[in-house]
Formats: C-alpha cells, sequence, structure tokens
C-alpha cells in the first residue's frame, strides 16, 4: 500500500501540508478549552463574579468556532486528496489491466480484476481519508492534551499513562488475529462476485437445462462464507472498543477518585482537576483514533497488496516485436511455420507443430472435434497467446 502511496499521492502533498496546518490549529484550539473552563470554575465561579464568567466563555466559544472551522478544512482537504488519490489508482489499475494478455486474465480472474479495481481502491481511499483526518490529529493532541496534564498535576497524569500500554496491547492482538481474516475477507468478495457474474451472464443456459437449483446452492455456499467471514471480522472489532471504553473510563474513575482527595486534602482546585479529566478523555480518545486506524489498516494493507500484484504484473505478451520488410505484396497474407503451444501445468501440447497457410481472397474452414485446438488456434493467431 505504501508503494502505492509512494506513486499516486505525490501530486496531493499540498493537500496534506493544508491539512497539517489545520489539523495542529484544531488541537490548539481544543487544547484551550479545558484550561478556560477550569479559570472560569476556580475564579469565577468560586469567586462569584459573573463578568469574569461571561468574559471567558466568550472566549471560549471563539476557540470552539475556530476548531470547528479548522474541522471543516481538514475534511474538505482529506475528502478531495483522498477520493481523487482513488480515482487515478483506479485508471492506473485498468490501464495495466488494458496490457494484459490472456495468460493473466486466466491467472487473476476477471471477477478479481473487478473487486481489485473497486472494493480494494475504496479501502484505500477509506484509509487515506481517515489518516489525514483523524490519525493526524491523534498524535498532536496525544502530545498536547499529556503536558497539559502534567503541568495541571503530575500524579493524575500517571494514571493516564498508566492506561495507555493496556489498549496498546489490546491494539496488537486485534492487529495480530485482524489481518489473516481481513484478507480472507477480500478473497470471498472476489469469489461473490465470480460466482454472480457467471450465474447472471448464463442465466439463459441455466434455465435452459434446469439449473437454477444448483446455481443458487453454489451462490449461497459463497454468500455465506462471505457472511461468516464478516462476523468474524466484526466480533473482532467490536470486542476491541468495548475494551478500550473499558479502560479509558477505568482510567477517569481512578482520576475523579484521586483527584476529590487532592481537592478534600486542599493540594488540587475543582477547575484543575475537572481539566485534567478533560486531557485525560482526550489523551485516551486520540489512542482510540488511532485503534481504529489500526482496525481498517489490515483490510487497506491486504487490499494494497492485491493492487500492487497487478500493478506490477509484467505481461506475458509484450508488443515489442520490430516489424519483418518481406518483398512483394503479402497483403491479407497469414502464415503459420511449424506452430505448437502447450498451457501452462498441461502434461501435454494442445497444438503440434501446426503449419497452415491462408490466402488473401480464400475462406478457410477449420474443423475438428471438441478439444482438438480450434480456439486456441484462432487465439494464436489474434495474438491472445504466444506459441510455445
Amino acid at each position: 500500500m505504501f508503494k502505492i502511496l509512494r506513486t499516486y499521492f505525490k501530486r496531493f502533498v499540498p493537500y496534506l501540508v493544508v491539512a497539517v496546518l489545520f489539523t495542529f490549529l484544531q488541537v490548539y484550539a481544543e487544547l484551550k478549552l479545558p484550561d478556560l473552563m477550569s479559570d472560569i470554575v476556580d475564579v469565577g465561579i468560586v469567586g462569584r463574579d459573573v463578568s469574569y464568567i461571561m468574559q471567558v466563555g466568550a472566549i471560549m466559544l471563539g476557540w470552539a468556532l475556530f476548531s470547528m472551522a479548522c474541522i471543516v478544512g481538514v475534511s474538505y482537504c482529506a475528502a478531495h486528496a483522498a477520493m481523487a488519490f482513488g480515482r487515478d489508482v483506479r485508471q492506473g489499475v485498468f490501464h495495466k489491466v488494458e496490457s494484459f494478455s490472456t495468460y493473466e486474465f486466466d491467472e487473476f480472474g476477471t471477477s478479481s480484476l473487478i473487486t481489485r479495481a473497486t472494493n480494494d481502491v475504496q479501502q484505500i481511499e477509506r484509509i487515506v481519508q481517515m489518516l489525514m483526518s483523524m490519525a493526524l490529529m491523534a498524535p498532536f493532541m496525544f502530545v498536547g492534551a499529556a503536558v497539559m496534564a502534567w503541568i495541571k498535576s503530575p500524579e493524575l497524569s500517571m494514571i493516564i499513562f498508566g492506561a495507555i500500554p493496556i489498549m496498546l496491547i489490546f491494539i496488537a492482538v486485534m492487529v495480530k488475529y485482524g489481518m489473516p481474516l481481513l484478507r480472507s475477507l477480500q478473497e470471498r468478495i472476489d469469489k461473490l462476485n465470480l460466482v454472480t457474474r457467471e450465474n447472471l451472464t448464463g442465466m439463459r443456459v441455466i434455465r435452459a437445462y434446469n439449473k437454477e437449483d444448483a446455481v443458487e446452492e453454489r451462490f449461497a455456499e459463497a454468500n455465506s462464507g462471505l457472511a461468516e467471514t464478516n462476523v468474524k471480522v466484526a466480533r473482532l472489532m467490536g470486542g476491541l472498543m468495548p475494551l478500550i471504553f473499558l479502560t479509558v473510563n477505568f482510567a477517569i474513575v481512578i482520576i475523579i477518585w484521586k483527584g476529590a482527595l487532592g481537592v478534600y486534602a486542599g493540594t488540587l482546585l475543582v477547575g484543575d482537576m475537572m481539566a485534567i479529566i478533560q486531557y485525560a478523555t482526550m489523551v485516551l480518545f486520540s489512542i482510540m483514533m488511532l485503534s481504529m486506524m489500526f482496525a481498517m489498516l489490515p483490510r487497506a494493507l491486504a487490499a494494497g497488496d492485491r493492487i500492487n500484484e497487478v500493478l506490477e504484473r509484467l505481461p506475458e505478451i509484450r508488443d515489442d516485436a520490430q516489424p519483418v520488410r518481406i518483398s512483394g505484396d503479402v497483403r491479407g497474407l497469414l502464415e503459420l511455420e511449424h506452430v505448437s503451444f502447450k498451457f501452462k501445468d498441461a502434461e501435454k501440447p494442445s497444438i503440434c507443430d501446426v503449419s497452415v497457410r491462408f490466402s488473401p481472397g480464400e475462406t478457410t474452414a477449420i474443423i475438428g472435434s471438441t478439444g482438438s485446438g480450434k480456439s486456441t488456434l484462432l487465439n494464436l493467431i489474434m495474438r491472445f497467446y504466444d506459441p510455445t
């Protein structure tokens, strides 16, 4: 996937730079809000200074509106860059497939190529959009909120840092077991597309031979396989988020408990404790955003590998032959001299030592029983295959 990003994302780097700037400003604005709220509680409410509360409240509103404007800017840059990036990748895949010979179509399969150009590219689009919106914000928010919490109370901030390794363990387990499932999921989509395409294009033949029941059974098998894999993925993802939420809430409960003891002892102000809780939520929320990224990343990596297999595949048949000058008028002349052809992994050739001349103005019939090589001969003439 990262090779695809290096190849197709270069022209969208300015959008990334603008998104980073907007993200930094957004996080800075959001970090100001708990600090201002702390002043309102400790100075305005405790001192019963209504004018101070209104003044600082107006400042908070201004920072909140500024943060919202930055979010809009980040979302615009992320959406524009991700969708245009996906468009270019799809165009690149389609252009590459146009150069494929019959060998490559046989190897990949039409349904798989369709899935790679649509569903797989869509997975990379989503991860790029999330990288530019959520993943960029997470490190800024993590560092900024951790520093602000440490300034307010080093003791309570240690509770936050203690919860982080626990969540990272949950994420690591999810990545380890999720990658094989997500790769299998893309293969299941390939299989369902293959069955659907064959059934719909061959519906007249299916009805003519009364094969509806057999076709439905084959489709149900592919459909059930995809559903079962989706359920396994959903269970894995569904188990991750509650564990992270449990860790976050448990850390907040400990902060409230320890903070309340500090307030009772007079070593901590109420406003500072409220600010620390919000900063703790920001730190842990940034970890949650990264966990969501890690939840989607295995599927995007699997999709990127499948797209790279197409983009990096060199066609078996290449149009680099030099024209040969032949004396005389040979327009319309086609001649095969001692041509043989053998399919990959076949035990013996389909065509062996065939020599034939098709002269201009003549009609030639190629006659033979099923499997004698008529279609193979035509494919060789049209250069869908090269003689072996």
